[in-house]
Parts: structure tokens; sequence; C-alpha cells
């Protein structure tokens, strides 16, 4: 395809930043530069005389001239012509535009006669932005919010439609202040919710060549032979008759129920393709060039330290050269093993972390099996002497009740000896239910009997025995393996005699209650506590988190978390929320797993209380945040103060007693 059938195509496309360089027949080749300028209109006042009005240069020389003595100092137009009757003024680079957009020292005459400027109406995409890889799982008015509190002149927010899956999201914006942009892009990236993600300058793609008026590809409007259409029926339109659409949507290219320019149309995608394959074809020729905005360099400043002067030395010297040498690269690498060292310790800490966790896992997981294990034990227990019980209950109902109702007092005497054989099998069966239920919760796994009713005999006891004696044995061989000292063996010894000589669990904990219970109860315990006001957990959580770890505390209480409190959690922690009075309030309690609390209802904003036993002593946890927009009367608390209380939070008050310079209205109440 030819080079013109090229330009052709792109000559709507200013924003596409190229250079068009028709190929000549001779050997020196001139080169057309299409501008990317972004343009002003100059209009004159209807009733001026045409014959007055200045040409476009010597109008643009006024105007340029009547800004620099205003103070707005910028190059000369890159483009000055006319549209119509209007004066066409344009910049070609970011800065000038930006002045020109931001200034209100434009002229309003021109050798006499009144102007008015007008400016563009959108920013242009030269001074787009777009910030890439958002989670989907933010909303677009999070996203926007975010990125305006952050640009303050960011403008036309707007979620970028892929036409391929992605697992993330862009944003696309424009940014008016120029400052900003430049800040922004020197910053290179920007802070949404708890992630900070790239941000980088919009790159518009080719645009497409599309007729207006029949609203098909190839032409333009003003070569079109068809009558106006509608965008969305393609019903002719015509201006003396009102138009009613049926918006049934179709397409001008393939007759599809979609609209004529949308990208899910196959004749759409192709052209795009193969017009995206003709650009990149040219600019491999060198027929196309493309070019960025003009950007001025910024002015070089030299510092003192910038190059610092060489000491004298000898240069013939190659001893000293050579030691300096050696010691530069001694230390580099002294460096390098001690950024080495500090990621090792960082890995090897957060593995004991994790197996750490696990063995607690581990641990959870085994008293959980146990005591389903006792469960289904004395479940057939239960069964098997209830099955006993029903079976005597049956023989005494059916046998010796009518007996004793159909005898005479002289044969009742001979029913004695039935009863206390009934009485003897009511009480082997009770007996049994007892020694069993206790030989259940032993530590040792007692085989389960495949048939219940059969009662335990002497060689199961003395299984048991066995059993016992030879866990026994394995411990103290295991002990042996692993070199432990006789003094440690004899201790361990004499904890499994007591272990498996004890009738129940309780004997055995009653028993080691009694060594060492003066010192318990003069131990001590310290729990150690954090308030620190996060003000917003959206944007904080990651700071909070690493507080969390090295600080270390048990309790933390954070206040002003705001509504995306549960964006972001505490692992081994319990965390319990209360919501504030706006958006930005709220409270929180994070408990270590390792305590156990317990939740106070109360219907009190910013307010949580918390109970935690297990300790010493039982403590209660009140964490409050009191901003300066609330009216709260602390009374309200009171009910719920009782001997062990902590009290803590964010009340914006000043006392003496905290070590402030003055008390407020607040701080002294």
């Amino acid at each position: 395809k030819c080079i013109d059938s090229i330009a052709n195509k792109q000559s709507q496309y200013v924003q596409q930043e190229i250079n068009l360089q028709p190929q000549q027949p001779s050997s020196s080749t001139s080169t057309r530069f299409l501008l990317i300028c972004h343009v002003f209109f100059i209009e004159f006042t209807s009733d001026a005389d045409r014959h007055s009005i200045p040409t476009a240069l010597h109008a643009s020389d006024l105007i340029l001239k009547e800004l620099q003595s205003n103070g707005v100092l910028i190059n000369k137009f890159a483009l000055v012509g006319w549209s119509g009757e209007k004066l066409k003024l344009g910049v070609n680079n970011k800065e000038d535009y930006a002045t020109l957009v931001g200034s209100n020292k434009w002229p309003t005459k021109i050798n006499g006669i009144d102007i008015v400027v007008v400016k563009p109406k959108y920013v242009p995409d030269s001074f787009a932005l777009v910030v890439r890889y958002v989670p989907r799982e933010l909303e677009e008015n999070f996203v926007s919010n975010e990125i305006q509190r952050t640009i303050a002149s960011a403008d036309r927010i707007k979620r970028i439609h892929y036409s391929y899956q992605r697992r993330t999201d862009g944003y696309r914006f424009a940014v008016k202040d120029y400052s900003e942009y430049n800040a922004v892009l020197q910053l290179g990236r920007i802070a949404i919710g708890h992630s900070r993600l790239p941000i980088t300058k919009f790159y518009p793609g080719n645009r497409l060549r599309y007729c207006t008026k029949c609203w098909c590809i190839g032409h333009l409007r003003n070569k079109c032979n068809s009558e106006n259409k509608c965008r969305i029926c393609l019903e002719n339109v015509r201006a003396d008759t009102p138009h009613m659409c049926k918006h049934e949507l179709n397409c001008a290219q393939c007759d599809g129920n979609h609209h004529s320019l949308d990208n899910q149309c196959q004749v759409i995608k192709e052209y795009k393709d193969q017009l995206k394959e003709d650009v990149e074809d040219a600019i491999q020729k060198g027929l196309l060039q493309r070019l960025s905005l003009q950007e001025k360099s910024p002015m070089f400043e030299l510092h003192d330290q910038d190059f610092p002067p060489l000491t004298t030395s000898d240069n013939h010297s190659n001893k000293r050269w050579n030691i300096a040498q050696l010691r530069t690269t001694v230390e580099s690498n002294f460096l390098r093993s001690s950024d080495t060292e500090k990621a090792f310790e960082s890995i090897n800490n957060n593995l004991a972390k994790l197996i750490d966790s696990n063995k607690r896992l581990e641990n959870k997981v085994d008293l959980l099996s146990t005591s389903m294990k006792n469960v289904t034990l004395d479940t057939q227990l239960h069964q098997a002497v209830l099955a006993d019980f029903i079976n005597i209950m049956k023989d005494f109902i059916q046998y010796f009740i009518p007996a004793t109702l159909t005898s005479g007092k002289s044969e009742r005497r001979s029913l004695v000896p039935v009863a206390n054989e009934y009485y003897s099998r009511f009480h082997f069966a009770s007996s049994r239910l007892i020694n069993a239920f206790q030989l259940n919760h032993q530590v040792q796994l007692i085989p389960t009997s495949h048939n219940n009713n059969i009662v335990r005999t002497d060689q199961q006891s003395s299984s048991i025995y066995n059993s016992t004696q030879s866990a026994k044995d394995e411990a103290m061989h295991r002990l042996k393996t692993w070199n432990f000292s006789t003094k440690d063996q004899k201790l361990v010894l004499s904890l499994l005699d007591e272990w498996y000589s004890g009738r129940t669990l309780i004997t055995v904990l009653e028993e080691w209650e009694k060594v060492g219970i003066a010192f318990l109860r003069n131990q001590k315990e310290y729990i150690k506590i954090l308030c620190y006001n996060v003000e917003g957990w959206g944007t904080r959580a990651v700071e909070a988190i690493d507080l969390v770890y090295e600080v270390q505390a048990s309790v933390f209480i954070f206040t002003e978390v705001g509504e995306l409190w549960n964006t972001c959690r505490l692992p081994y922690f319990n965390t319990f929320y209360q919501n504030g009075t706006n958006k930005n309030g709220g409270v929180c309690i994070a408990v270590g797993k390792h305590l156990k609390e317990t939740r106070i209802e109360v219907n009190i904003p910013n307010t949580v209380i918390i109970d935690i036993t297990g300790l010493p002593e039982p403590v209660r946890i009140i964490g409050i945040y009191w901003p300066t927009s609330q009216q709260r009367d602390l009374d309200e608390i009171q009910p719920f103060v009782i001997e062990g209380t902590i009290i803590s939070g964010d009340f914006n008050a000043t006392m003496k007693e905290w070590y402030s310079p003055i008390a407020d209205r607040r701080g002294a109440s």
C-alpha cells in the first residue's frame, strides 16, 4: 500500500505524535511535520470591520507581545491560521498550554477591535495518566476518591475497558495542573487503599477514520454521498422532520446488533489490526516517525559536591592504587554480606513464627482428636451398659414382679435369693460402668471390644498393664537415645508412674498441683497494651501491622480506623470493631489468640468493651475514640467500669496530668 493511504488514515489523529515523511523521487527528501498543537480560538465581534482586522501573523504577534508585557512568558505560537472567521493559535508544548489555559491576562482588544478568547473545553490526552494494576475488588468511587485525595486537579477518572480478560484494572484520568502532572510522574507510584500502584503516561491508540454521516469506516463526512443516518438505528434523518429513534442497535459495517464503531464488530477489529500493521510497517521503513511533545529541559544546576576535586597523589604509584582498589572491593563485599545476613535473618524469623504457629495448630488438633476418641468410647460404653440394664429390667418385670403379686407370704420368702441375684446383676452393671469410664479416660489407647456386652476380664486388665509397661520402656529408650541426663530420666519416669497409676485424670492433676503451688500464687504476669490512632485503616494498614510486629503487645487499641477496617486483618489476633458517628471514625480492639476474651455488647458509638480472662486477675479493657465533632457524656460508660478496668483511647483533649502545657475544656471536664 502506498504512503498516501497511510497518511490519509492518520490525518484525523493529531495526538499519535508522529512525523510524516512522504517519499520523494530525488535523493534529498523534504520533511513535513504533523505538529501536535493545543489550539486556542480568537473570536472578533460581529460589528467589526473585516478590512480593519489584521492578518493572522500580525494578530498573533500582537497577542504574544501583550501576554509577555503582562508577565505571561511563553514561546512563539507554533500554529497560526484561520478557521472560518475565527483566528486559530496553537502551542506545541505542555508548559505553554498550561500557562495559557490558567492565565486571565489575555488581551481583550486588537487594534481597537474587541476580541473573545475561546479556551479548550477539555484537557488534552497529553495530560492524561494511567494508574495500573488496581485490584478488581475495589469500587470505582473508592478509587476515584483515593486519586483525588492525592492529585487535587485530577479530572475525568474512568476505568479502562480492555478487550481481553485481566485480573486487575487500569484507570485513566487527566491532570489540569502541570506542576502536579510532573510531580506525580516523578514519584512513579500512587497510594490506593493499602497498595502503592505504578502510574504512567497515557498513550492513545490509532484512531479510526469514519464518516459521521453514514457511520461507515474508510472515508470522511465531506466525501460521503449518503444521507444523514441515525447513529443507533441507521435510519435516514432529515432536517425538516424530527427523528424518532427505535433504539434498536444496528451496525453499518456488518449489520449486527451493536453500535457501528463497537470493538466487538469483526470488521472494526480487522480494520484496526490492518491499520496497526500499516503504521508499524511505515515506522520501520522510516516513512513515519514517532514524536514526543516538546518539553522544556530543566536548567542545569552545579552543586559543590557534584564534582569534588581529585586529591593530589602519585599517579605512577601502582602500589597505592592497588591497595585503594582492594579496600573498596572488601568494603563492597562486606556491605553485600551484611545485606545477605539481614535477609537470611528475616527469613529465619518468619520461618520460626510459621513453625510456632504450626505447632500450636497441631496441639489443638491432637486435643480435639483425643476428645473425640473419649466421646466415642464413652458412647460405646453407655450403649453396652444400657443394653445390660434393659435385659435385667426385662427379666425383673417378666418373672419377679408377677411372682411376688401371685404368691403368698410363705412363697415370697423363697423369692429373696432371686431378688439378691437381681441386685447383684444391677450392682455389677453399675461397677462396670464406673470402672470402664475411668479406663477410657487414660492416656494409653484401650482397644475397643467388638462385642460391647462382654465384661472386662483379668486377661484384658493384664494386657492393659503390659501396654502401660511397654509405653514406659519405650519412653525411657527414647530418652537414652537422645542423650538425656540420668536426673532427667528419673524425673520423666516418676511423672509416667504418677500418670499411669492415677485412677482418673482429675486425681493426677490434683497431685501435680500440690507441687510448687506457693510459687504459682506469687507469680506475676504482665500484659502489654498499645493504643494507636491509625487515621484511616485503608491507607495505613501496612504501617499499623508493622507496628504490631515491632511492639509485640498482647492487646492493641486502634482508633479512627474508618469504614475499611476489615480490608486487611491482623494474623494471630481476634479483632472487635465498633463503628463511629462518621465514616472516618470507629474503634478496633485486637486481642492475641493466646488470651481468652469476651466482648461486652454496648450500643455506644466509638466504644468497644472487652473482658480478658485466664489471667491471675480478670482485666476489662475499654477502647474509646472521641472525635472533636461528637457530643458525648462519659457517664454512659460508668456502669461498665469495674475493678481491674483499663480505659484507653483518643479523647482529643489536653490535660496537665498528661504532660500538656494547658488543659482545654474537654480535658478539664
